[in-house]
């Protein structure tokens, strides 16, 4: 929100570069939390049997 309200006072401010990374970093967090909370249940599952 905070580039939002940058971008539509002054655009060449923005630091487009970080707000390129911040978009990649939640398109690989959310798929690999959701990896890590599928292998923790098949675990669980695995040592303390069908829950």
């Amino acid at each position: 929100s905070i580039m939002g309200i940058g971008s539509s006072e002054r655009p060449r401010a923005v630091r487009w570069k970080k707000a390129k990374d911040i978009a990649i970093t939640w398109v690989i967090t959310i798929p690999g939390s959701a990896l890590v909370a599928i292998q923790t249940f098949a675990l669980v599952n695995l040592f303390i049997g069908k829950v």
